[in-house]
């Protein structure tokens, strides 16, 4: 989490699914570790402060769990707009009663693999929300 700022998406199970800046592989135990923070506190954590330049953003959608870390002083609600950008991607792909469908069955399914050319396409909007504020904000 080094990184200025890191969109990441991941299962209920801990599984990466997408990460912006930072290989999902590097990134697993914390993503078990963001999964069990939301576990914990039944799905209503929504932001971590750490210092005074970091922050950690939540939101729960369906299966998915989506985080942002930054260190880029935006305002906690424009970084929630992101995962939401983000969130929407994900479902311009798979229906979200597909979505629930698959993790109701294989709880720790590796969506990776079926995001194909979407990850073009998150990575894309990660950019855009991050060079073009006013879009995210209309």
């Amino acid at each position: 989490l080094e990184r200025r700022k890191n969109l990441m998406v991941f299962s209920r199970a801990g599984k990466p699914i997408y990460s912006s800046n930072i290989d999902e592989l590097q990134l697993s135990s914390v993503f078990g570790l963001l999964q069990a923070m939301l576990a914990k506190t039944d799905d209503r954590l929504r932001v971590i402060r750490a210092g005074a330049d970091f922050v950690v953003v939540f939101a729960v959608r369906g299966p998915l769990l989506l985080a942002v870390s930054c260190r880029t002083h935006e305002p906690v609600g424009y970084l929630q707009l992101q995962l939401e950008f983000v969130y929407a991607q994900i479902l311009f792909h798979f229906t979200l009663s597909a979505l629930d469908d698959t993790f109701r069955r294989k709880p720790g399914y590796d969506l990776r693999g079926l995001l194909g050319g979407a990850r073009t396409e998150l990575e894309g909007v990660a950019e855009l929300a991050a060079e073009s504020p006013s879009i995210v904000l209309q």
